[in-house]
């Protein structure tokens, strides 16, 4: 059964999906009004559960400056309509692409948002679905005069957990907002005045209390600084990464800046990389730390504390390491990834999952054959999931493991098949973990993916679709997190009516609604005395498990980049 024109009634904020019943019940986290898709990344044990929301359908365009002289924009249709203000779907839909960011270098996307004078696209909210409801989160976002007082919707917004106590964490850009500047003359020259987008950081962590959102400041604010929380306990420890220092070169570069033509805040931003400040520390001109904060009882931190690195540094070295903490458990043992040698005494370096823990980092996989990899989430019983990177068959894939500290005994669960790359992203007090892995034996580069359910007491590892009704329309790619009462939060695929840039259904030449398989996130549920259905294998699938399998766009779940895990 596919998600037919019902789908906008069933696909609002936490309504159930009514399907045949199996293991878990499955509610849809999607609000259809405003966004076309949504991700999954935490829940609480109190069913508390947050995401993000992307693809916000009638998206604010400073039409007044616009470049009507680039090829994209006068080549629209309609482009005298957009200079009165009035833009139909089709218009706004070339022009959020010719101003959206590349999402790496090698994308082929025109670098028109490393444009100064360019609008800028951030199109990434944060979610929080509690009893009463789906609710959209501003963390720094602002009012924006030039967008009719819109916000800019310019900002990227990650949320990366949520505690027991209702607080969740994660971290935001700046809001890019319009300002008039005019060059300084000079003897050949005029003044010109230019409309300039202005933003002053990359990335700041932030914590949301009953609503409000507060920045967690890096330890060095320098040229902008950049933090982020990925992870906070009932106990108030939030953990995540700071700048501590900048790079050497980046002082120099900026002394070029000249303040008559630019800026110093947007010379600065397009040294950075501009769209590259936000999503990669790879471009960022800073040295990058584990840090762990700590929450007092009325929300305000009192502790700042740098978890250090698994290496140490020449004094004077200029090599840019970093370490990141991931997650965090009740004592306030962290655990994440950081920059170590891969053999000791020679000089090579690469990223390995790390432990956080009475002042010391602790390395503690075995480097052999292996190309690093991270430790994504831990548990109050001090076991530890992750995965690393290693040569199977010819080609490096990541391979998810468990660390039990008591003991110091790493084991490496079987996945889908051996050849599969797996991740975890979240493990209970249970000894529940969920992440996601391959399910398709081919060797292309670009595999299909479901979400897993494993049980370390048991060894079991479980596809979540077997967990479904056969007739679901879902097909899960992955799971994010999971709460002590085995609720998932999860990301799935689905199928449903396509929208346009206005939030129209679109229709073919012959008035048929045209259907698309889109990402959303849904909330499972456990079944009281539910039983698995037997559903076969589907005859088009190559894996060596069941489930079906829809492609999927897997670059589009986020945060997978940077690593981060969710847990409750």
């Amino acid at each position: 059964m596919k998600l037919n024109s019902i789908a906008a009634i069933f696909a609002l904020s936490g309504v159930t999906l009514s399907v045949n019943a199996a293991v878990y019940q499955v509610a849809e986290v999607n609000n259809t009004s405003t966004h076309t898709q949504s991700v999954a990344v935490d829940i609480n044990n109190n069913g508390t559960m947050v995401g993000s929301q992307s693809g916000r359908f009638n998206f604010p365009i400073d039409y007044v400056n616009l470049d009507y002289t680039n090829a994209t924009i006068a080549s629209i249709e309609s482009v005298e309509d957009v200079k009165a203000g009035t833009i139909n779907a089709d218009a706004l839909a070339t022009i959020k692409l010719y101003l959206k960011p590349p999402i790496t270098r090698l994308d082929p996307t025109p670098v028109i948002y490393n444009t100064p004078t360019a609008q800028k696209v951030g199109d990434n909210s944060v979610f929080i679905l509690k009893q009463s409801g789906l609710e959209q989160q501003v963390i720094f976002d602002v009012e924006e005069p030039a967008l009719n007082n819109s916000l800019t919707y310019s900002t990227f917004d990650y949320v990366t957990a949520i505690n027991n106590n209702g607080i969740f964490v994660g971290f935001a850009s700046d809001p890019y907002q319009q300002i008039q500047f005019t060059t300084t003359p000079t003897d050949d020259t005029d003044p010109v005045d230019r409309v300039l987008w202005e933003s002053e950081f990359g990335k700041r962590g932030f914590y949301v209390v009953n609503g409000e959102a507060f920045p967690v400041m890096p330890e060095d604010t320098s040229h902008g600084g950049n933090s982020g929380v990925l992870d906070i306990s009932d106990s108030g420890y939030m953990v995540g990464y700071s700048s501590v220092s900048v790079l050497s070169f980046f002082p120099t570069l900026v002394e070029n800046c000249d303040e008559n033509l630019l800026p110093l805040t947007v010379c600065e931003w397009s040294l950075k990389g501009g769209h590259l400040s936000y999503n990669s520390f790879g471009d960022e001109p800073y040295q990058i730390r584990a840090y762990r904060w700590k929450l007092d009882e009325n929300n305000q931190i009192v502790e700042s504390t740098n978890l250090g690195l698994a290496l140490t540094p020449e004094a004077d070295s200029s090599t840019k390491y970093t370490s990141v903490a991931l997650a965090v458990n009740e004592a306030g043992t962290a655990v994440g990834y950081s920059s170590a040698l891969f053999v000791e005494g020679e000089e090579r370096v690469l990223t390995y999952p790390a432990i956080f823990n009475n002042g010391e980092v602790l390395d503690f996989i075995d480097h052999t054959d292996i190309s690093g990899g991270r430790a994504t989430d831990i548990n109050d019983n001090n076991t530890v999931v992750g995965y690393i990177s290693k040569r199977v068959n010819g080609f490096f894939r990541t391979k998810f493991f468990t660390y039990d500290i008591a003991t110091e005994q790493t084991t490496f669960p079987s996945d889908f098949f051996n050849g599969s790359a797996s991740i975890p992203h979240a493990i209970n007090n249970l000894g529940q973990v969920v992440g996601e892995g391959e399910v398709e034996t081919q060797t292309q580069v670009t595999r299909r993916r479901h979400g897993f359910l494993y049980d370390i007491n048991t060894d079991t590892f479980t596809d979540l679709n077997d967990f479904l009704a056969c007739d679901s329309p879902y097909t899960i790619v992955s799971g994010r997190g999971i709460n002590d009462n085995g609720e998932i939060s999860a990301t799935a695929l689905v199928t449903v009516e396509q929208k346009d840039e206005k939030g129209e259904v679109v229709k073919d030449d012959d008035g048929n609604t045209v259907m698309v398989d889109t990402l959303r996130a849904i909330k499972l549920t456990p079944i009281a005395n539910g039983e698995k259905e037997e559903c076969g294998t589907p005859d088009n699938v190559q894996t060596e498990r069941k489930g079906a399998s829809i492609f999927w766009p897997f670059g589009l779940l986020l945060l997978g980049a940077l690593g981060f895990r969710r847990r409750s």
